[in-house]
């Protein structure tokens, strides 16, 4: 706990505004780090060392972002960058994997921070442990560690992100076609879904088509895809249940991320998704399956 108590007399003596979160989860990745400290994935944050022949430089960026080594080498001026060793991470930043924190940093270490980054108003990063979490405003980390904002991370949309999206577009076109109302499980693998509703009567042919032409015609509407986050008191007194499903929600979960398609779908779900329906592109329904005993419809699809 050494470097967790570092990290709390820098923030007391430097006045910052930062809450320690401890949490019994182990967080190594961005989204066991959001179900540990029970805030939506996209504001978690990532502090990376990387190394090179004569160098080093630490990268912040979004938990769900991938650093761009290509744009890294050439703004760092690195060749050929890596990431760091477990044994470099401890030598070089008296850190471990999974407890390397934004701020209280070594003197003249170099640091870049993505400009996403900058665009929440909060963000969590690790506090000295993989079971501690750090609540700060971009702008500190910025301030504290000296860091100069770049871009930094890999354009591109990942394929799980559309079919995350998607899963909500097929809802909301069963949901108009069949008047299905109660989710019971989803399912992702890159650009193949399932989604599975209570269902009381297996849909003829004709209703599956037309759930997939209901579910593409959101799609070329280019309905956009609103996110709220909010405290689930607040969020639970507005929408009521409809935001959730037949899964639970852990009740140590305090904060809800929404998702809103208007006139719709609109549910309690902390993946990523894309911008607007249109950039999910084309859904395909491969083949339903209906449980009769346990009056269940899958639906598989994938995104084109």
């Amino acid at each position: 706990m050494d470097k967790v108590n570092e990290i709390k007399r820098f923030i007391a003596n430097k006045g910052i505004e930062a809450d320690i979160i401890e949490h019994k989860l182990l967080g190594l990745k961005s989204e066991d780090a959001a179900k540990a400290t029970g805030f939506y994935i996209g504001n978690i944050i990532k502090t990376l060392l990387f190394v090179s022949e004569d160098n080093t430089i630490v990268t912040i960026c979004l938990g769900v972002d991938k650093i761009d080594i290509e744009k890294l080498s050439g703004i760092s001026g690195l060749k050929k960058p890596r990431l760091a060793t477990k044994d470099e991470l401890k030598t070089i930043l008296n850190t471990k994997p999974g407890g390397t924190p934004p701020i209280c940093l070594p003197e003249k270490t170099a640091v870049l921070i993505d400009g996403k980054v900058l665009e929440k108003n909060f963000v969590i990063g690790f506090g000295g442990s993989e079971f501690i979490g750090l609540k700060i405003k971009p702008n500190e980390i910025v301030k504290h560690s000296n860091a100069k904002i770049a871009d930094i991370t890999i354009d591109c949309m990942n394929e799980e992100t559309k079919t995350h999206t998607a899963l909500h577009i097929v809802k909301g076109a069963t949901q108009k076609v069949l008047g299905t109302v109660l989710t019971t499980s989803v399912y992702v693998d890159d650009s193949n879904g399932r989604l599975t509703v209570q269902c009381g009567n297996k849909p003829t042919n004709e209703e599956i088509q037309r759930i997939e032409l209901e579910a593409n015609n959101c799609i070329n509407e280019n309905n956009e895809v609103k996110i709220l986050e909010i405290d689930r008191k607040e969020a639970e007194d507005i929408f009521g249940n409809i935001i959730y499903d037949v899964f639970p929600v852990p009740s140590h979960i305090t904060k809800l991320k929404i998702l809103e398609i208007e006139n719709w779908n609109i549910n309690c779900c902390n993946k990523e998704h894309t911008r607007t329906t249109r950039e999910v592109g084309k859904i395909e329904i491969d083949k339903i399956r209906f449980r009769d005993v346990k009056q269940l419809l899958e639906i598989s699809f994938k995104v084109i």
